[in-house]
């Protein structure tokens, strides 16, 4: 199976690198949900918190952090 779904970012698990295999879109940003190719919890054992503070109404579903005066650690390159 190359995808999840019809219509997701192109995945095609039998290759051997990454970077043939394409990207893993896993995000739950409303926009990106059609083109998601992949299943499961995103941020690990971080989302029963998540999930649990939704339920009680504590966070809105659809709350995003403010990212403003963050940086990057660092840059990952691929190989080849």
């Amino acid at each position: 199976m190359s995808s999840l779904c019809s219509g997701s970012a192109q995945l095609t698990r039998s290759l051997a690198s990454a970077r043939d295999r394409g990207p893993v879109v896993c995000s739950r940003i409303k926009s990106n949900l059609p083109i998601r190719n992949s299943i499961g919890a995103h941020a690990g054992s971080y989302s029963i918190y998540r999930a649990l503070s939704i339920a009680m109404g504590q966070l809105r579903p659809d709350w995003r952090p403010d990212l403003t005066n963050t940086h990057v650690s660092g840059v990952l390159s691929l190989p080849g």
